[in-house]
């Protein structure tokens, strides 16, 4: 668990391009954040003015 908070601070602060033979990347987001999420609630929100429930 340690290593990787290592790598991901290694590669942040550009202090090296490997760690123990393996090549320094940035990992793939695999979570949404709440902006988007926010900014399409609006938009659905925005496009219902017109209706009357």
């Amino acid at each position: 668990m340690q290593d990787e908070y290592i790598k991901i601070g290694l590669r942040r602060l550009k202090l090296a391009e490997e760690f123990k033979g393996e090549k320094l990347e940035k990992e793939i987001r695999t979570f949404k954040t709440k902006k988007i999420e926010t900014a399409q609630n609006l938009s659905l929100f925005e496009s219902m003015e017109g209706l009357i429930l």
